[in-house]
């Protein structure tokens, strides 16, 4: 849905490595019985790495649309996910900050300043999401906060504007109450996040500077 839940919840009201130094961007990623190959820029030069040693794809698919779909699901969330957990390192800053601060008036400035760090961060990239990528990063916003996004913005900005926004997000087919099942529907993202985390599948992650 473009921005909408990257502002909705990101700003929680409207939000390869070979070189540490070096800086890279993902284009895209092609697996195979016998190689993975994945096509990325690097300090502004495309370049392209493979290895024999496939990427393991814990699932039994019954035919080449399963498996084609499987791909495409790794290559959404090789650019979607690092988002995800960034909206995670945000809440986790502003829950942390938020501890002894019983002044309403400071929770809300507290929240303001952590809007518009992620808009300037984060909301240029965000706007290039398409559909299915939007929703997927609703789901792993659920999976990062343990909070769907609509509790989240409920919760830090009252139900009307939780309202608000799921009525906007209906209109773009997304729906800010789906919630991340590990063990059911999302097995495929949670196999695909977990060869991600261990660093089978490189991603750029995006840090989420202090507020």
């Amino acid at each position: 849905m473009k921005c909408l839940i990257a502002t909705s919840v990101f700003t929680l009201s409207s939000i390869l490595s070979i070189g540490q130094n070096d800086h890279y961007v993902i284009l895209d990623t092609l697996t195979t019985p016998e190689y993975v190959a994945v096509w990325y820029t690097k300090n502004g030069e495309t370049e392209v790495t493979a290895t024999h040693a496939p990427i393991v794809v814990k699932g039994n698919f019954k035919n080449k649309r399963q498996q084609s779909a499987y791909t495409k699901l790794q290559k959404k969330l090789i650019k979607v996910y690092p988002y995800a957990r960034a909206a995670g390192d945000v809440m986790r800053q502003y829950e942390a900050l938020c501890v002894g601060i019983t002044d309403e008036k400071q929770k809300k400035a507290l929240l303001n300043k952590a809007e518009e760090r992620m808009k300037a961060q984060f909301e240029k990239d965000l706007r290039s999401l398409t559909v299915s990528e939007g929703v997927i990063l609703i789901k792993l916003i659920d999976r990062e906060t343990g909070k769907s996004s609509f509790s989240l913005v409920s919760e830090l900005k009252g139900k009307m504007s939780a309202y608000m926004w799921q009525g906007l997000a209906r209109v773009f087919g997304h729906n800010l109450k789906d919630t991340y099942e590990a063990e059911g529907e999302d097995v495929w993202m949670e196999n695909i996040i977990a060869s991600i985390e261990d660093g089978t599948i490189p991603v750029k992650w995006r840090e989420v500077k202090p507020f």
